[in-house]
């Protein structure tokens, strides 16, 4: 028999969720708690809701540095990272969240791109403060829509078919953009390595 000696307190800490522009609270964003090991990587935890006030009482089992997230619906992402000691933290970690804007469109292909047998399709995109999206394209008309991305400039890196493209560019305006159009170059020799 082995004796186990467990320290099960969990460290309380508070969010607090409010547009970036405003400065109004934030309800119903979800809110996570990622873990950062040295040697492990990262370790996803769970997700909290904030209350009509924007806040959220999260706990962790451990002291730690952490990357704290959050998201709510028009809204893009945004992090914080902390450094968690035993104690706790005394004051909220506050995350200011952007207004999302539209982005859709199609994928056109280039003359040279010959289309060949059936796979997948696939765009992710990447701003210049690195948010981050992607999703399927959809086969029958190549076309797609990324949520929860704020304005800005952005490069694109599209694989159709299982097959990668060049990096492509686009920016979006306050507004958004509904009709833009990505056009698929297969990628260069240089730029698969």
């Amino acid at each position: 028999m082995r004796e186990l000696a467990l320290d099960l307190y969990p460290i309380a800490l508070r969010a607090r969720v409010i547009a970036e522009s405003g400065g109004e609270p934030i309800a119903d964003a979800s809110v996570g708690v990622t873990l950062q090991k040295e040697n492990r990587g990262w370790r996803r935890d769970e997700n909290w809701t904030t209350n009509s006030s924007g806040e959220a009482e999260l706990f962790v089992l451990e002291p730690g540095r952490y990357a704290i997230s959050a998201q709510g619906g028009g809204f893009t992402r945004a992090t914080e990272m902390v450094d968690v000691p035993a104690e706790g933290l005394t004051a909220p970690v506050v995350l200011r969240l952007s207004r999302s804007v539209p982005c859709a469109g199609r994928i056109e292909f280039d003359p040279s791109f010959t289309q060949g047998a059936e796979g997948w399709s696939y765009l992710w995109v990447r701003s210049e403060q690195g948010n981050t999206s992607g999703t399927q394209i959809e086969p029958a008309d190549q076309t797609f829509t990324l949520e929860n991305l704020p304005p800005g400039k952005y490069t694109a890196q599209l694989f159709m078919r299982g097959q990668r493209g060049q990096e492509v560019e686009f920016e979006l305006g306050p507004a958004g953009d509904e009709n833009l159009v990505l056009v698929f170059l297969p990628a260069t020799e240089e730029e698969e390595d």
